[in-house]
């Protein structure tokens, strides 16, 4: 998921009941819950061949959790020590584990997946459950986080900034196209409500209920759309009327009863628009594999860098050949999005 997500969460989760430990560990928590993505700041320099094998790898997984989940609660205990609201290690190392623990659960939420027994496995688990940015969750933290935040003038700028953020986001991606405009008006009528909320109250609520309230919807949300996304694979394989294809189940970005299906046979996939309000189903693309194409089991093409990462990163993959090169990409990411896949891989064909 994004980090405005993440850092929602860590401070959500504080906001619950775990900041009873003391100050520290709201700051602990929103950053345990980003720091399994410190892997980026090797991931850039090692091109988009290298980002795909190893972006969620060692750092998301259970190995590099407790690891990380160690490390910070080390640095929290030591910082800590001489303050006036001391950390003893071990509840340094509970609050640290559980805001690892949540970026690790957010992020099998969305089709990229996990792998959470590297190094001795490459598996990888989807969810299939939540668009990669989702609006909803952001105001299920958000509105949780708002009504029970301290009036003061900091709280008052940074809520109003990140407010203003999210709504900007939501606008344009609802006047471009990327959602319906309805998401838009629905976002400001609920950003509204508990604005209006907040201000006829003079002292905030308690922070521990209405995050505890939060939690409760945020739940029943995510439940919903796990419900709606197998329904959704269902559909789509009646539909095609095949058995046992592989299927990837991309729910579309704020809205939560439409899912672009893509279902893998083998020789192509086939992309199919499930709306689960208007009981709708209908393909929408179609796209040979090519998995069968002699060329990519040349050894110039076999044993390259970039054929080795989409082998180990595809989960639906496909492959086009133009002129004297080769795009191999990732259907998941051809149909879910409105552009390009981002994942295709360029190889140069040589010959034999």
């Amino acid at each position: 998921m994004d980090n405005l997500t993440h850092s929602l969460c860590g401070a959500a989760l504080a906001r619950a009941g775990l900041d009873r430990y003391g100050r520290w560990a709201l700051p602990t928590l929103v950053v345990a819950a980003n720091l399994p993505d410190a892997e980026a700041a090797w991931n850039v320099w090692d091109g988009k061949a290298g980002y795909l094998v190893h972006h969620r790898g060692m750092s998301h997984g259970v190995i590099g959790l407790a690891v990380g989940t160690i490390v910070l609660a080390a640095i929290v205990w030591i910082l800590c020590r001489r303050s006036r609201e001391p950390a003893s290690f071990r509840r340094a190392v509970l609050v640290s584990g559980i805001g690892v623990a949540s970026h690790f659960a957010l992020d099998w939420l969305n089709t990229y997946g996990v792998r959470p027994w590297l190094p001795f496995s490459e598996q990888w688990y989807y969810g299939d459950v939540a668009f990669i940015v989702d609006p909803w969750i952001w105001l299920a933290f958000g509105g949780g986080l708002w009504l029970g935040a301290p009036r003061s003038l900091a709280v008052e700028l940074s809520t109003h900034v990140a407010i203003l953020f999210t709504t900007v986001i939501v606008v344009i991606s609802a006047f471009g196209g990327a959602a319906p405009i309805a998401v838009g008006v629905v976002w400001g009528g609920l950003v509204t409500m508990l604005g209006i909320a907040r201000w006829i109250r003079r002292t905030p609520f308690d922070s521990r209920i209405t995050m505890r309230v939060a939690w409760g919807v945020l739940v029943v949300y995510l439940a919903c759309l796990f419900a709606g996304s197998r329904v959704a694979s269902a559909r789509a394989l009646d539909a095609a009327r095949v058995e046992n294809a592989r299927t990837c189940a991309s729910p579309a970005p704020g809205v939560p009863w439409v899912f672009t299906v893509a279902v893998h046979t083998g020789s192509e996939v086939n992309a199919w628009r499930v709306d689960l309000a208007r009981g709708m189903t209908r393909l929408v693309a179609r796209v040979a594999t090519n998995l069968d194409d002699p060329r990519l089991t040349l050894d110039a093409m076999r044993n390259t860098r970039e054929v080795a990462a989409w082998r180990s990163f595809a989960r639906l993959p496909i492959a086009e050949f133009r002129g004297d090169t080769a795009y191999l990409g990732d259907a998941r990411y051809r149909f879910a999005g409105r552009g390009a896949d981002w994942s295709e891989l360029r190889v140069p064909l040589l010959s034999k």
